[in-house]
């Protein structure tokens, strides 16, 4: 039979830290099992030709970069990516300690405290966004200066 590990009680945060990891865990395998969002978008014509937003304004979205910059730390180019979109790399880092603490609490029976995932996190991945999207259209519109292009 398999080890048993002494465990206490969870408590609800760390059920809902543990949901999380699950939701998270299983998005990664949708995305690396071939077709995942993307191929499931692609199949959508106003997702064909990319960014609607870009296409009927000219001006970037908050989300503009972020596959590029997905690729790019995908290909071990984390400065690339940081620069084509900086939540893509706060995200992969950020879910990569929450997987490993996670880990950590269950192989250690809870003697190990995982992550929490805070409101400090969100409000630290919508300041990046945010400051990320002014800088690029600020750069387009005052100074014509692409920063995408060519990426």
């Amino acid at each position: 039979m398999g080890r048993q590990f002494p465990s206490r009680p969870l408590s609800a945060q760390e059920k809902e830290d543990r949901a999380f990891f699950w939701i998270i865990l299983g998005m990664l395998v949708l995305f690396f099992s071939g077709r995942g969002i993307f191929g499931l978008l692609s199949s959508i014509p106003l997702f064909r030709s990319g960014c609607p937003f870009h296409a009927m304004t000219g001006l970037y979205c908050p989300g503009c970069g972020g596959t590029r910059a997905l690729a790019a730390l995908i290909k071990a180019k984390p400065a690339e990516s940081f620069m084509l979109h900086p939540l893509v790399p706060y995200l992969a880092a950020l879910t990569g300690l929450f997987m490993i603490s996670q880990l950590l609490s269950v192989v250690s029976g809870n003697r190990i405290r995982g992550l929490h995932i805070r409101k400090g996190f969100f409000a630290a991945a919508a300041v990046l966004t945010i400051v990320n999207w002014l800088w690029k259209n600020a750069a387009l519109v005052f100074f014509g200066m692409d920063l995408l292009a060519g990426s």
